[in-house]
């Protein structure tokens, strides 16, 4: 997956990268859990630079990022709806989906996290295979 995160420059030389392959996983970094949680997605650096050399939808640190929280806590859709239509995002589209099963009380709470780690693990696969 983290071999095609970062399509559009030099992997090798990305700081948060290398520490990032080197120490944990992407799926547990710090960075990205802390970056998403507790200030304006707008705002990271990561996140800044991913927006404006790629589409953000296809981004797989975006895409691993989103889908396992709360899509009306999430600052990228907060932005998102704000800057364009909402029906027209795949990530959006995508995660308000899941999200509905989720509130609609079709799923349990630990149903719902299982599902989505299932759509990360899927969405990661198809990522190997570009």
């Amino acid at each position: 997956m983290l071999k095609h995160a970062h399509s559009t420059k030099s992997h090798a030389n990305d700081a948060h990268c290398k520490e990032t392959h080197t120490t944990k996983s992407h799926a547990n970094d710090a960075h990205c859990k802390e970056t998403h949680t507790t200030k304006s997605h707008a705002n990271d650096a990561h996140c800044k630079e991913t927006h404006t050399t790629k589409s953000h939808a296809n981004d797989a640190y975006c895409k691993e990022t989103h889908t396992t929280k709360s899509h009306a806590n999430d600052a990228h859709c907060k932005e998102t709806h704000t800057t364009k239509s909402h029906a027209n995002d795949a990530h959006c589209n995508e995660n308000t989906y899941h999200e509905n099963i989720y509130t609609k009380g079709k799923l349990s709470s630990s149903e719902y996290h299982f599902y989505n780690s299932k759509i990360v693990f899927i969405i990661n696969q198809n990522l190997r295979n570009i």
